[in-house]
């Protein structure tokens, strides 16, 4: 699987990629993303695929948000998570085992 970018463009924004752990930057989330900064945060301590499917979570959240989709939590959760079992299982997305 591709590394997580440092940064990615969503709706003709830049948003910067940032990794946390739970140490250092005191941060107990999954991820999390603040749309006025431009930022994006994942948990460091997620093994790569949760991160990249955390990541696709925090993109459905930014575009909810630039086109105020008015989606709901489990909602963005939901599609998320499909979107990346089907990109990955259909092989659509370069994905190779954790630790290759």
């Amino acid at each position: 699987m591709k590394t997580i970018p440092t940064r990615i463009k969503i709706g003709g924004h830049w948003l910067e990629i940032k990794l946390r752990n739970r140490y250092e930057h005191g941060f107990d989330h999954v991820s999390s993303i603040n749309h006025s900064a431009g930022v994006i945060f994942l948990n460091e301590s997620l093994s790569l695929s949760k991160r990249w499917s955390c990541l696709i979570h925090e993109i459905l959240h930014e575009l909810d948000w630039q086109l105020d989709l008015d989606l709901k939590e489990n909602q963005v959760s939901a599609i998320a998570e499909g979107l990346f079992q089907v990109l990955t299982d259909n092989e659509m997305w370069d994905i190779k085992k954790e630790g290759e």
